[in-house]
């Protein structure tokens, strides 16, 4: 019995010590199962003053509903069952701990069961067993069954407190009766209870969850009044409504706020923060946000990957396959949803490389090659829509119309992208009766106008002169609930700048911004155009000369500095101050055609605004420096890219190595490839791209072998296919 003894003694140390993590090399985690089988061993030998402490432990172990109810079950037969040689009654913090863990799991008929069993063992409930049968209950929205057993708790001498009156705010908010939570929350302090920051915040929650974000809001100052500090989780709550609601510069300033109150955020409120910019498209914010969070010292979780990996997938699959090998460094195990995201933004993408073969073909007016890839595969609705919009575009009507008839017969129904396509080949041809009439058949097929297929209509009447009815369309468009795009908006800075009129150009600037649509790269070559116009019409005494007809690649060649500082006090005019995104599309267009005496002169401007540069701007001087051939000056872009957190395309990076190599400048090349590694790219992308599809390809076998070195002593880590392709490479060289 002593042998015995011992042994159970140094069972429980270990359990003890397991639980503080003192066991450093400790692995095996202990769950309900182990601990039931350690009391059966205690009890059938008779060793019975540690039994209750390991039973506590074995029921706060429990995973799933499964569990608990296991753990009941347990309890009870061992309370009750002759077969253990001892007696072991449960205690009355046994009874509250299992009640404890079937309210969190909403196991309240289970709940109800050991209530009852609990009195008919002449155990006492206290105001902790009032409390978590009240929460279980109400917690899922039964308030009613939760208020019979307040009365048994009033019964028993005892008094509501702060947590039972909590308890009830959740209940009301559960069932979307924020008012009647309201009344209890009033209730509490009326009876002095104190109400702390998780009655605040529970009331906070469910009139957000109601829509009542300004009285949540005003509920936050409330709280502060009354000497209650909120919490992270407070503002977490807060801070996703707003983003829920559209209001991300109020949600960014309550962070901020919270920040300045000396209140650390935490992984779930970083979280809320990064879906909101990957749902509305601001990746490089959200790809700051979880550079933020790892400064912070906090480690991102399954969830917050999960939201920037979808919003990558949208956008850039290197980077987010780069996301998948980040969290694999971490640790972190992806999920099912980590890759179904993964999978369909691959399978995204062969769509849009199919439908750009296609779309590629008609733009270079090559219809038979277009016609055979769509034979040689089974069509599906988007391969349809992409032959019908390059008909279209080559002036194809009739057969367009044809293939949308074909469509039909096998049983796909033309969606809004169809009708929008054919509505603008008809316009464009002048044909305003049959867009109207194929308008008429959308309406009718259930399918619903959007701002491309209004757009369509304006852009056409705008060319036509007819501006009284592009804007009478657009009245029309948002009364329907459909908000202008920038197309529509650009047709008509087009229409107003080609009658001179420059006060009405700038209206409809105003306008565009004020919906919240973001000028284009087009919209501002519009506006530079019309300016660009009226200075050359006034030196030339009124004539307009041919600008109208100058391409896009001509105008942002022929652009003067002076002519963009007068847009920006144009705009400023009309209270649209250029932003960063201004900054961004106007240099993206001069460094496309290599201006980059107008860029460097705007980059200084930017400078001395304190706007920082962009990942899209540096992208685009990365492109300029490399068609002008300076390719130093395209490695310090890289290098500057990489110290300020943004990713250089690796497309260009390529393209620039290999240069570099071609140029005998292997030393800047291995510096690019260096620094690059720390971009946040998947190893096996920069494999592939830079030295099997680069370097290799281009005979730069030896550049291939020094590259390969650095990444392997960098700790890259590769698949087994990339591996054995890097190998093959170093064979053939040999």
């Amino acid at each position: 019995m002593s042998l015995l003894c011992f042994h159970s003694n140094l069972i429980l140390r270990q359990l003890s010590l397991s639980r503080i993590g003192s066991l450093k090399y400790q692995k095996f985690k202990h769950n309900v199962s182990s601990y039931a089988s350690l009391v059966n061993l205690l009890c059938s030998h008779g060793i019975a003053y540690e039994v209750p402490k390991i039973t506590i432990l074995m029921i706060k172990s429990c995973n799933s509903a499964q569990d608990a109810l296991f753990v009941v079950d347990f309890c009870r037969t061992m309370s009750k069952d002759d077969s253990f040689e001892i007696g072991y009654k449960l205690t009355p913090k046994c009874y509250n701990t299992l009640l404890s863990s079937l309210a969190r799991f909403g196991l309240v008929d289970e709940m109800k069961k050991l209530y009852t069993e609990m009195l008919e063992d002449l155990v006492s409930p206290d105001i902790y067993t009032f409390n978590t049968l009240v929460n279980g209950y109400c917690k899922l929205g039964y308030v009613v069954e939760a208020k019979q057993y307040v009365s048994r708790l009033i019964q028993a001498g005892l008094n509501p407190d702060y947590f039972t009156y909590t308890s009830f705010i959740t209940g009301h908010c559960r069932r979307k009766e924020v008012d009647a939570a309201f009344q209890v929350f009033k209730e509490m302090s009326q009876n002095g209870c104190h109400r702390n920051e998780v009655s605040y915040t529970q009331l906070i929650y469910g009139l957000c969850e109601a829509n009542r974000i300004d009285e949540a809001l005003s509920l936050l100052v409330k709280m502060k009044d009354d000497n209650c500090c909120p919490n992270v989780r407070t503002y977490t709550v807060l801070i996703d409504a707003l983003c829920g609601s559209g209001q991300k510069s109020e949600a960014l300033n309550l962070f901020k706020q919270m920040s300045e109150s000396g209140i650390k955020p935490d992984v779930c409120m970083y979280t809320v923060l990064i879906q909101s910019f990957c749902s509305g498209d601001t990746l490089d914010e959200a790809s700051g946000l979880l550079d933020h969070m790892f400064e912070n010292g906090l480690m991102p979780n399954v969830i917050t990957y999960n939201a920037l990996i979808k919003g990558f997938c949208k956008k850039n699959m290197h980077k987010a396959m780069g996301l998948l090998s980040k969290m694999l460094e971490q640790n972190l195990v992806p999920d099912l949803i980590t890759y179904n995201t993964l999978i369909a933004g691959q399978c995204s993408s062969d769509v849009v490389m199919y439908t750009s073969l296609i779309n590629g073909y008609c733009k270079a007016g090559k219809l038979d090659d277009a016609r055979m890839l769509f034979d040689s595969c089974l069509p599906d609705l988007y391969t349809f829509n992409a032959l019908i919009h390059g008909l279209c575009s080559n002036g194809e009507l009739k057969e367009a119309l044809s293939l949308k008839e074909k469509m039909e017969k096998i049983g796909l129904q033309p969606t809004q992208s169809t009708y929008t396509t054919l509505i603008a080949r008809m316009l464009k041809d002048g044909n305003f009766d049959k867009a109207d009439k194929c308008f008429n058949e959308m309406l009718s097929s259930g399918q619903k106008p959007d701002a491309k297929t209004y757009g369509s209509f304006i852009s056409a009447y705008c060319s036509a002169g007819r501006l009284q009815e592009a804007e009478e369309m657009m009245v029309k468009m948002k009364e329907e609930g459909v908000t202008p795009d920038e197309f529509t908006y650009t047709s008509m800075v087009k229409a107003y700048g080609s009658l001179g009129l420059t006060y009405s150009v700038f209206d409809v600037l105003k306008r565009m911004l004020d919906t919240g649509c973001e000028p284009s790269h087009h919209t501002y070559l519009s506006l530079i155009k019309h300016l660009f116009e009226m200075k050359h019409m006034s030196a030339k005494g009124g004539e307009t000369g041919n600008y109208l007809q100058e391409s896009p690649d001509i105008m942002w060649g022929m652009m003067e500095f002076d002519i963009v500082v007068e847009l920006f006090e144009k705009m400023v005019e009309h209270g649209c101050n250029p932003d960063a995104k201004c900054y961004e599309k106007i240099l993206l267009g001069i460094c496309e055609v290599r201006n980059l005496e107008i860029a460097q002169r705007l980059l200084n401007r930017m400078e001395e605004g304190g706007i920082t540069l962009s990942e899209k701007i540096c992208n685009g001087l990365l492109r300029c420096y490399y068609k002008l051939q300076k390719y130093d000056e395209a490695a310090k872009v890289v290098e500057d890219m990489i110290c300020n957190g943004h990713s250089p395309q690796l497309e260009f990076c390529k393209m620039l190595i290999c240069k570099l190599y071609e140029e005998g400048e292997k030393e800047s090349g291995n510096s690019v490839f260096k620094k690059l590694l720390r971009c946040g790219y998947c190893d096996d992308e920069i494999a592939w791209k830079i030295l099997i599809d680069g370097l290799l390809k281009q005979g730069f076998v030896e550049g291939f072998s020094e590259l390969f070195q650095v990444m392997n002593t960098s700790g890259c880590k590769f698949s087994t296919h990339t591996q054995s392709m890097l190998i093959k490479g170093l064979q053939g060289k040999d």
